[in-house]
């Protein structure tokens, strides 16, 4: 009977009897070894991640707190909301010129610039006194977490 496989992977002929044997022994270790996650997968869980934690930068959470904004400073849910909203936009026209700096410092440095600036942004908003840190608050939890965390 005539073999399809060519003499190579046989062992027949002089064209590696020997080493045929050693051949097949590799190929059989690296089909039994784990398949690798596929590098896309990692991409996916990261993009999840980063989407999840930057929830403090989102319009649900600061509207958590819209209520004890008003009640604190005794100002209208109308003012909270347009500090809210020029914060936004502020943080909207800065970003377009940071875009540059994060292109420039590679996205997972810029991912762990930006997350560790979220918590400190997060903190200082624990110790507002007024319209201005207000302002500021809002300004840093837009800016490091809806807009530069995504």
């Amino acid at each position: 009977m005539v073999s399809k496989r060519p003499a190579w992977q046989t062992g027949d002929g002089a064209a590696g009897a020997a080493g045929a044997a050693t051949d097949w022994d590799a190929v059989r270790k690296t089909e039994s070894a784990p398949p690798k996650v596929y590098y896309g997968w990692w991409i996916v869980l990261f993009s999840a991640a980063t989407a999840f934690f930057s929830g403090p930068g989102q319009t649900y959470s600061i509207g958590f707190f819209a209520d004890e904004y008003t009640r604190e400073f005794s100002w209208s849910r109308s003012q909270t909301s347009g500090m809210f909203a020029i914060a936004t936009v502020v943080s909207g026209c800065t970003m377009t010129a940071v875009g540059g700096v994060i292109d420039h410092l590679g996205s997972k440095r810029a991912a762990w610039m930006t997350g560790t600036a979220l918590g400190g942004a997060c903190f200082l908003n624990s110790l507002v006194n007024g319209q201005t840190t207000v302002m500021m608050g809002f300004f840093a939890v837009r800016f490091f977490g809806q807009g530069e965390r995504e």
